[in-house]
C-alpha cells in the first residue's frame, strides 16, 4: 500500500531529547551564578585567610548590636529555706495494742528454732515474734523472691513461709526487722549503692557497709523486700539503721539535689519513701532510734529526729536497759506530746520488769 502524503509521521524523542534537556538547565544554572557574582562583587570583603561577602544589611544589624547598650548585672544572693516538716502528717501509731515480745537474730531463724521456741511462747507471756530478716550484713534470713537478692547472692535458703503460717494459726503477732542503710554485703557487691565520703571513698564502720539513703535502687530494693514481707504473714516491719552514720564525716549523694541536705533530711526522705511504698500493704512500720541519739542529743548527725520520727513511724524501739527508760520516755514525751508511750514505743530489754510494751533481748 501507498504512503498517505496527508499523514504526519513524528520523530521519537529518545535519550538525545534527555540530555539537550539537562544541558539547557546546566546553562541557566552557570548563567545565574555569573550574574550574581558579577552583582555581588561589590560585596566581597578580601582578608588574609580568605574572603566573605557583607550585605548591606548585616553591617546595619553589627552597628545596632554595638551601639546596643550594655545590660547591668545585680547581684542576687539565693536563699534556699529548709525542709518544713512541722506539718508532716501521717496515720501512724493507729490501732495499735501493748506488744510483749521477744527477739530473734538472723543466726537463731530457722524452721526448727521458730517451731521449738512457738512452743515456749505461751509460757513466758509472750504474744509476739520480732525477727531479724535482713540482718546489717545483707544477707537475708529467708529465700526472697526479689530479683537483686539472688543477683547479688545474698538470699537466705530456707522458704519459711509455712513456717510463719503456724505461728500465725497460734495468734503470734509476727515483726520483721529489716536493717536499712546499713548493708555489708551489698555496698561490696554493688559498689554504686554505697554511701560515700566527699572524697568518693563508700563509708563503712563498725556497723557495716552504708547505703546512700538517696539512691533510687536502694528504695526500690528495700521497699520490694518490705512488700514481700508483708506478703508473707507480717504484720509489722521495724526499720532498723534507718539513720546517717554517728560520724563528723561529710556525705555525697548520688542523687542531684538543689541543696546540700542534712542528716535528718536524708533519713526523713528514705522514711517517707518507704512509707509511701508500703501504703497499699496491711502492714505497720515501725523504727529502731538509737539510744545514743536520745540519750546523747546525737541526732543532728544521726538523723534521727524524735519530733519527725514520731509523726512518720508507728511505733519508736530502742535497745536500752531498764535504767534509761524515764530518761528516754520523758524525751519522747518532750518531742511529741501526743505520743502514747504503752503502745507506741517499745524497750527492747533482757527482763521483762518495765510498764507498757516491752520486747525480750534473750
Amino acid at each position: 500500500m501507498a504512503a498517505r502524503p496527508d499523514v504526519y509521521h513524528g520523530r521519537k524523542r529518545g535519550k538525545r531529547g534527555f540530555w539537550r534537556l539537562m544541558l539547557g538547565i546546566l546553562l541557566v544554572l552557570i548563567l545565574v551564578a555569573a550574574l550574581l557574582f558579577i552583582a555581588c562583587q561589590k560585596y566581597i570583603v578580601y582578608e588574609n585567610n580568605g574572603l566573605r561577602v557583607v550585605f548591606p544589611v548585616m553591617q546595619e544589624a553589627s552597628a545596632k548590636e554595638a551601639d546596643a547598650p550594655t545590660p547591668t548585672i545585680y547581684p542576687a544572693e539565693l536563699k534556699y529555706d529548709e525542709p518544713d516538716y512541722s506539718s508532716l502528717l501521717t496515720n501512724a501509731g493507729q490501732g495499735l495494742e501493748i506488744v510483749h515480745g521477744r527477739y530473734l537474730t538472723a543466726s537463731n531463724i530457722t524452721e526448727d528454732q521458730l517451731n521449738t521456741v512457738s512452743n515456749t511462747l505461751s509460757s513466758t507471756g509472750v504474744d509476739t515474734l520480732v525477727l531479724q530478716m535482713k540482718p546489717p550484713s545483707g544477707f537475708l534470713s529467708w529465700k526472697s523472691g526479689v530479683v537483686m537478692a539472688d543477683a547479688f547472692e545474698v538470699n537466705g535458703s530456707e522458704d519459711l513461709s509455712e513456717a510463719f503460717m503456724k505461728l500465725k494459726d497460734k495468734g503470734v503477732h509476727l515483726v520483721a526487722v529489716v536493717s536499712c542503710c546499713v548493708d555489708s554485703a551489698m555496698a561490696e557487691r554493688y559498689e554504686a549503692l554505697a554511701l560515700r565520703t566527699s572524697d568518693g571513698s563508700p563509708y563503712q564502720d563498725s556497723n557495716g557497709g552504708w547505703m546512700d539513703p538517696y539512691n533510687s535502687v536502694v528504695r526500690d530494693y528495700l521497699s520490694g523486700l518490705c512488700r514481700e514481707l508483708a506478703g508473707m504473714g507480717f504484720e509489722e516491719i521495724v526499720l532498723s539503721f534507718l539513720q546517717m552514720p554517728n560520724s563528723s564525716a561529710e556525705f555525697d549523694f548520688s542523687a542531684e539535689l538543689s541543696t546540700t541536705p542534712t542528716a535528718t533530711d536524708a533519713v526523713t526522705s528514705l522514711g517517707r519513701a518507704l512509707r509511701t511504698a508500703l501504703s497499699g500493704e496491711n502492714v505497720k512500720l515501725s523504727m529502731f532510734i538509737s539510744s545514743d541519739s536520745i540519750l546523747y542529743d546525737l541526732s543532728e548527725r544521726t538523723g534521727q529526729d524524735l519530733g519527725i520520727m514520731t509523726k512518720l513511724c508507728d511505733r519508736i524501739c530502742v535497745f536500752t536497759d531498764s535504767a534509761s527508760i524515764p530518761t528516754i520516755t520523758e524525751k519522747i514525751t518532750a518531742a511529741n506530746g501526743d505520743f502514747d508511750l504503752e503502745t507506741r514505743f517499745i524497750p527492747f530489754v533482757t527482763n521483762s520488769q518495765v510498764e507498757g510494751s516491752w520486747v525480750l533481748t534473750s
